[in-house]
């Protein structure tokens, strides 16, 4: 479950989130 935290908390770690998905995304089209 989420803890209690900041809204910029939150959005800093989606950001990470979406970031690493979108690397993701990059590798399988270079493969």
């Amino acid at each position: 479950m989420f803890k209690k935290c900041d809204i910029g908390d939150i959005i800093d770690y989606t950001i990470t989130v979406t970031n690493k998905g979108e690397e993701t995304i990059r590798d399988i089209e270079i493969i």
